[in-house]
């Protein structure tokens, strides 16, 4: 909790459910909307490209002289990657300390016997290549809105020979993920979709859901009170847990990071997973697994 940069990063150390709440009454009175009118009285802010992000992680690279791009550490360990990521930090990624507050329940996955992993909101496929790079038994498919990043994802599956068995669906609605969940006998859902998983994962149009395990990210930033309204929803058909809060820059350094970068801020903002406030992730395991 000390090393939390922020009041809200601390807080989410203490009670995340809290957080949320508090961060979704500050949505509602619209004192976010407030504070980005007042600070667009000092001129117009511009928002980073995809370009400058792109420029920012060679950079990166550069500065920690990576020669060969590989996961370091981590669930996914040894698995190739490339120089590109959407929408998220990519030296985490390459250290293999992303999303720390995931490896228990990834790792506990790989070895749960699921015959599929559906990953929605892929990205350029850090956990849909992952899993399958990690499980050679596992099949995965991949959804996301994002054609950029499912072009992405088709580079790291290349990288990684893996293409043949990370597929990727046009699935948007719950009567469609129902049919994909159908065709599995023990699928794990993961889905990450900026609030979105309110919606989608509809148990009454999508019934497959309560025999599924499920690992989701919730955005009550975005949504507010999606974390509630999901447990309450799954509690008769689930157990769950939760996490959040935990991020790259809070862990200590690693030493590839510490002989190679002699400032420790500098050291610190190339773990910066760039969130201004962490999210919460849920586990749901189904009390009658399908």
């Amino acid at each position: 909790m000390r090393t939390a940069p922020s009041v809200r990063r601390k807080l989410y150390f203490v009670s995340p459910l809290l957080t949320a709440l508090l961060f979704g009454v500050y949505e509602r009175l619209g004192l976010r909307r407030l504070k980005a009118r007042l600070v667009g009285l000092g001129g117009p802010a511009s928002r980073p490209t995809a370009a400058d992000f792109s420029r920012r992680s060679a950079e990166q690279i550069r500065a920690l002289g990576l020669d060969k791009l590989e996961v370091l550490s981590g669930p996914f360990k040894g698995m190739r990657y490339g120089d590109f990521s959407y929408n998220s930090a990519l030296i985490p990624k390459l250290l293999g300390i992303y999303e720390t507050d995931l490896h228990g329940w990834v790792g506990e996955a790989l070895t749960a016997g699921y015959d599929a992993v559906i990953n929605v909101g892929c990205a350029e496929g850090y956990y849909a290549v992952g899993f399958a790079y990690a499980d050679p038994a596992i099949e995965v498919v991949a959804v996301d809105i994002a054609s950029s990043a499912l072009d992405m994802l088709s580079k790291l599956a290349k990288l990684n020979g893996l293409q043949d068995r990370v597929r990727v669906a046009d699935m948007r609605t719950p009567v469609e993920l129902e049919t994909l969940l159908r065709r599995y006998k023990r699928p794990l859902l993961f889905v990450d979709i900026e609030g979105a998983e309110d919606e989608l994962l509809d148990i009454r149009r999508a019934p497959s859901i309560a025999a599924a395990d499920m690992i989701v990210e919730t955005h009550d930033g975005y949504n507010f009170g999606v974390t509630r309204r999901l447990i309450e929803r799954f509690w008769p058909t689930h157990r769950f847990e939760i996490t959040g809060g935990c991020e790259a820059e809070d862990q200590p350094l690693p030493a590839i990071v510490r002989e190679r970068i002699a400032d420790p801020a500098r050291a610190r903002d190339l773990l910066s997973e760039s969130r201004g406030l962490p999210e919460l992730w849920l586990r749901f395991r189904a009390r009658k697994p399908g």
